[in-house]
């Protein structure tokens, strides 16, 4: 979609040389002042992703050839802190940084333009339920990343959500696993079916017509689990009743860079949907794993937060990321 810069000597005039120029719909992304009027960027029409916005406003700052800010600018020097403080890359502080120094003319804090611009810097998942299809989610994660723990929190969301559930675990071999998986299935109001296979689940959607989804709580041990994966696979494929498979990788913000490269290394094989990004309580330095998800391009589809199993998920948007990230929690 192409920028088109238009001049006028006030705001008015410019507006009325972009209507002419691009027609009732062009959009405004952008406006400079200058001494002898006003310039704007217009584009033709409104953008259909956050991310073709984005790609728009950079466009824009580079047309209107507005300065690169630095950290020390002032207007982003609250912003730079904040990211500082949230363990950002030099890279993200730099550019974020430069987008809100392009855009500090239209007069709102820094703060809240730095919140825009990190809505749309990180991949948001976007799982879709198909009319009359079952669903399993698979939860993959370390031993202790909290996979159990949102096991059972997405199974209740799930059943809140009117859609009959089961929480399925096949992490038998843990001491007292069994136990917490009936106590959670217990507090959310949901069936807890234990399971040595993870193929299992085909038949248990054959013999409960009424079940509409399952949550997988596998084992902890990711070579043991992309066995398991597959052997589900293959069972959901010979089974009569349509079942999709998502798989989610359960990734701790506690863990180190080094920790959490190497999980996604062991599960690269699964075909990860999108991650699961927990213990976000317990961590004061949120942006490198979600800069993580951005370079290996897995959105993020749930956000946990603690132990309260009915209150501790939220789905995941890009105004929540930037939250997590300028504000140290989710509002």
């Amino acid at each position: 979609m192409p920028v088109l810069t238009v001049k006028g000597t006030n705001v008015r005039e410019a507006l009325l040389h972009a209507r002419q120029a691009l027609g009732d719909h062009a959009v405004v992304v952008s406006r400079m002042d200058t001494p002898s009027g006003t310039v704007i960027a217009v584009a033709p029409e409104v953008p259909r992703s956050p991310q073709a916005l984005e790609a728009l406003r950079h466009e824009a700052r580079r047309l209107l050839g507005r300065p690169q800010a630095h950290a020390s600018q002032v207007g982003t020097r609250e912003v730079e802190r904040c990211l500082g403080r949230a363990g950002a890359s030099r890279q993200l502080t730099e550019r974020t940084c430069e987008a809100v120094a392009g855009r500090l003319a239209e007069g709102l804090h820094p703060l809240d333009l730095a919140a825009e611009e990190l809505s749309v810097a990180f991949p948001v998942a976007q799982l879709k339920r198909r009319r009359g299809v079952k669903t399993v989610l698979a939860l993959v994660g370390t031993a202790g990343a909290g996979k159990s723990t949102t096991a059972a929190k997405l199974a209740g969301r799930m059943q809140a959500a009117g859609r009959t559930t089961a929480l399925v675990t096949i992490d038998l071999d843990r001491p007292g696993a069994r136990a917490q998986a009936a106590t959670n299935g217990r507090t959310m109001g949901v069936p807890v079916a234990p399971a040595r296979e993870a193929s299992r689940v085909a038949r248990l959607f054959e013999a409960e017509p009424s079940l509409d989804c399952v949550v997988l709580d596998m084992t902890g041990r990711p070579e043991h689990d992309l066995e398991q994966l597959e052997g589900l696979r293959a069972a959901l494929l010979q089974s009569p009743v349509e079942v999709d498979l998502v798989v989610l990788g359960v990734l701790p913000m506690t863990s180190s860079r080094r920790a959490q490269e190497r999980f996604l290394g062991q599960v690269a094989t699964a075909s990860l949907d999108a991650v699961v990004v927990t213990k976000t309580d317990e961590c004061d330095v949120p942006a490198p794993t979600l800069e993580l998800c951005s370079e290996r391009r897995l959105p993020v589809a749930f956000l946990s937060n603690g132990r309260d199993l009915g209150k501790n998920l939220r789905r995941a948007t890009g105004e929540a990321l930037a939250d997590l990230i300028l504000r140290g929690r989710v509002a």
